[in-house]
């Protein structure tokens, strides 16, 4: 007779329920109870060949030398499960003469075991281009990451992106491991946004008036503007502005120098945005 045990790889150890064992040299096969254990019963042996597979669980196959009270221990490591994922470019079409193509990718990625001994990594196949997720300090399952398309490879373009593959590869510090299915980017918005008001070093009063000109695109979209408030560098956004429209207006403005920019943001998150056009503003 023998009981194996099974646990978690990492403390506090916890007992796993419904692991599958199987011994397949003396063609046993079980399910671990709700405290983690099975016993088998069969004739004496020198050693134990033991499989173990369960849901949500890296498998592993484990031999075992006799012992003395004919008790066995299996810690299983957890897979890690990744329960979102967005990825999303960014086109900064800073001047006529020069524009930025960006990727962005995040995941949430849960582990029974804890988020702090996973690493995230995105994979491109085909430019055997790899970068590792950042952890979100506010945020222990989130990894993300942004970089420049020509970081994969100088001779890219933006019409290329939705060709490319990307997988993540989520690893352990045993180096049990995960692939994803590919990712990949519908589009990159790339057009030159054009700002009409207000323009440069312009000195607004009353209501400031944004206006600019819509790029027609042959997909649903929404405009952003985006207010640097100077020298504080503090963020003010108005989303979702609707797709037709050519000019927003903002009214009570604190005193002060702002740069504005255009942003234009398809259904799946992509986004253009115009290069900061800096202002100031007087009651």
């Amino acid at each position: 007779m023998s009981k194996i045990m099974v646990k978690h790889l990492y403390p506090p150890f916890n007992p796993i329920s419904n692991v599958q064992i199987i011994e397949p040299n003396l063609h046993l096969f079980g399910v671990t109870n709700a405290k983690g254990e099975i016993t088998f019963e069969h004739l004496p042996a020198d050693s134990l060949t033991l499989i173990a597979m369960a849901e949500r669980y890296f498998p592993d196959t484990l031999t075992f030398a006799k012992t003395a009270n004919n008790e066995y221990e299996i810690f299983l490591n957890t897979k890690p499960q990744i329960e979102e994922f967005q990825l999303k470019s960014f086109y900064n079409n800073i001047y006529p003469e020069l524009s930025i193509t960006s990727l962005y990718f995040s995941a949430i990625v849960n582990d029974l075991d804890g988020p702090f001994d996973i690493s995230v990594t995105l994979h491109n196949p085909e430019f055997n281009f790899d970068t590792v997720l950042v952890r979100d300090i506010n945020n222990s399952n989130l990894f993300t990451i942004e970089f420049n398309l020509q970081d994969i490879s100088k001779n890219l373009t933006p019409e290329e992106v939705p060709e490319l593959n990307f997988n993540l590869i989520v690893k352990n510090m045993n180096n049990d491991s995960i692939i994803t299915d590919f990712y990949s980017i519908k589009r990159v918005i790339a057009v030159n946004l054009k700002q009409l008001s207000p323009i440069t070093s312009e000195v607004m009063r009353d209501s400031v008036v944004f206006k600019w000109v819509d790029p027609e695109l042959p997909y649903g979209y929404s405009f952003n503007i985006v207010l640097l408030t100077l020298p504080t560098f503090k963020e003010i956004v108005y989303k979702g502005i609707p797709k037709g429209e050519t000019s927003f207006v903002v009214k009570n403005l604190s005193p002060g120098q702002y740069n504005w920019k255009l942003q234009v943001e398809d259904k799946l998150g992509n986004i253009c945005q115009s290069n900061y056009i800096n202002f100031y503003y007087e009651q």
